[in-house]
């Protein structure tokens, strides 16, 4: 197996030699992740084709940017390479805008039968939830009646673009000019070559997209940060590695986790505040200011001039900041702390705080886990009673488990005593013009599909008892946001991020606090999901235990600055009006 791979010129840089090969992430440039990871599957050169003009020098940058041997071929000499492989032998194709992939990803391919004689590509199976696709419908007068968006990797998966290894032997590539492994794919699908992809369940980042590149660049800078002295560098400071012969002023102010490379400079009075990489040879003048950056190899950074979040090369002489949607806090050594740029430019200081999230999920955590295993106990009859009194007298099974969605989207079978007959989604569809509420809810006052003891187990709330399995499992929480099905979940992007960034909840502050609950549930409902997460705590929660308990589970509203002090505008009014 022959590796080959390519290299492409950063679209974003000023600078016309950026290449993304050279790229500094954490210790080591991207070449290296890269070729630390096929070396043990291929024989003899490992080749890179540029897929742009090469500048002059490019082959010798490369060399110095790299601790392996690779041998550059331009893209004629490419070409002649291929002609002169026996038809059989195989190559192994890397792109590297896809280039963070896994030393196990190689197997699918080392492990691959011999003969087969098409293309086989390792396709990341994802999607970015930042992106939407949305659908109208509207009635013939040009009215909305129906939004639906699309984010997720279910109903939206991003493949073809996401080719980061491919294999074939020499003879099926023969003659073929392509600049990405999505292209190679695509004209030999057309051609009618046979092309099989193996997909791999993640997403593929795009390092050719700024905001990406930036994402790879904080994730590997804090692994660095956590490090101690390896590949060539040393410990200037916790979570600060410098390079061999990296001169850093002593008036110069780091923040870690930061990595300066050999030979550059940081001058009198500069700032760099982490998680930033300061590449091979740059230069940071006096009073300059880097701010959760990357300094690509070579980079002069002009006197006073700053460059946050952003990724820079070449002489930048005007400051530089774009918003990449890059996180501002990161783990330094100690996982204790975060460093957050504040001010309102973000750059006016730097504060230290301590982070107690850890500390309040675990004891979130141990009250769930106490409080459920302990009512399972003391339930038990009542469960059990339950349990005979929904299989005895419908048919069907006594427990329904539906599938929901939970923290960071994670599906689980959400449990709950059977309320209505067997088949009652398929129905819904049916009901769908008599639904009460707005938003993705389905509620019927006297809904058909509901058995006689399920009204009662609704009206009571004994329905839900059987999440307290769920709650003792970790896939719910007693206090938090309602369970949701995906579907219930698209409306509303930044509420789906929001409320799935926690563990759902049996009870929680929309159930006890919603008033007007005929006008404008659904407002009320994204309203009160967003204030919890904004206030989580344990004494939030065990006020809303409270409260749960007190209003037999939300049958009376509980105002919202009782549990929340100094929160008066209530959602009720907020939530009023569709506006």
């Amino acid at each position: 197996m022959i590796a080959v791979i390519l290299d492409h010129r950063l679209p974003f840089l000023a600078d016309e030699s950026g290449s993304l090969l050279m790229v500094p992430l954490g210790t080591c440039t991207l070449a290296d992740h890269i070729i630390s990871r096929i070396v043990r599957a291929v024989e003899g050169e490992i080749f890179v084709v540029p897929t742009f003009a090469e500048t002059e020098g490019y082959a010798q940058r490369l060399a110095e940017h790299t601790a392996f041997d690779v041998r550059v071929l331009e893209e004629d000499e490419f070409a002649t390479f291929v002609s002169r492989r026996g038809p059989q032998e195989r190559l192994l194709f890397l792109d590297s805008a896809r280039g963070l992939f896994s030393s196990s990803d190689l197997d699918v391919f080392l492990d691959a039968p011999r003969g087969f004689h098409g293309l086989r590509c390792l396709v990341a199976v994802g999607s970015d939830s930042r992106r939407t696709r949305e659908r109208v419908e509207a009635d013939a007068t040009g009215n909305v009646r129906r939004v639906e968006r699309i984010y997720d990797g279910v109903c939206w998966p991003e493949t073809a673009s996401a080719v980061a290894l491919a294999e074939a032997s020499a003879g099926v590539v023969r003659g073929i000019r392509f600049g990405s492994l999505g292209e190679l794919r695509s004209i030999l699908t057309a051609r009618g070559a046979i092309c099989r992809d193996e997909p791999v369940a993640r997403d593929g980042m795009n390092l050719m997209c700024e905001a990406e590149l930036l994402a790879a660049h904080e994730r590997e800078s804090v692994r660095a940060g956590r490090w101690q002295a390896n590949q060539g560098f040393t410990v200037m400071s916790a979570g600060v590695l410098l390079g061999q012969g990296a001169v850093v002023d002593s008036s110069a102010r780091l923040v870690p986790p930061v990595l300066v490379y050999p030979r550059s400079i940081i001058e009198r009075g500069a700032t760099i505040v982490g998680p930033a990489v300061i590449g091979m040879d740059c230069t940071v003048k006096r009073g300059a200011t880097v701010a959760q950056a990357l300094l690509t190899s070579g980079t002069v950074l002009a006197s006073g001039v700053t460059v946050r979040r952003s990724v820079v090369g070449g002489v930048v002489s005007a400051s530089v900041s774009r918003d990449t949607g890059m996180g501002l806090s990161v783990l330094t050594n100690d996982a204790r702390e975060s460093y957050r740029v504040v001010g309102a430019d973000g750059l006016s200081g730097v504060r230290r705080t301590r982070r107690d999230g850890g500390i309040r999920i675990s004891a979130k955590r141990t009250l769930d886990v106490a409080v459920a295993a302990l009512s399972l106990v003391l339930l038990s009859p009542l469960l059990l009673a339950a349990f005979l009194l929904v299989k005895t007298t419908s048919r069907g099974p006594a427990l329904f488990a539906h599938s929901r969605e939970g923290r960071e989207g994670r599906e689980f079978p959400c449990l709950k005593f059977r309320t209505m007959v067997v088949g009652a989604d398929r129905l819904q569809a049916e009901l769908a013009s008599q639904n009460e509420v707005d938003g993705p809810q389905f509620k019927i006052e006297r809904d058909p599909r509901v058995t006689s003891v399920g009204r009662f187990l609704r009206a009571t709330n004994l329905d839900e008892l059987p999440q307290l399995w769920n709650v003792f499992r970790g896939q719910m929480s007693l206090v938090g946001p309602r369970p949701s099905p995906f579907r219930e979940n698209q409306i509303c992007v930044p509420w789906r991020q929001a409320r799935l960034s926690v563990p759902p909840g049996i009870t929680g502050l929309w159930q006890v606090c919603r008033g007007n609950r005929e006008q404008s549930d659904f407002n009320q409902w994204i309203y009160y999901d967003i204030l919890y997460v904004r206030n989580l705590s344990i004494l939030l929660d065990l006020k809303i235990l409270a409260a749960t308990v007190l209003t037999l589970g939300g049958k009376w509203r509980v105002p919202q600055h009782w549990l929340l002090p100094g929160t008066h505008l209530d959602a009720v009014e907020a939530c009023a009006s569709p506006a």
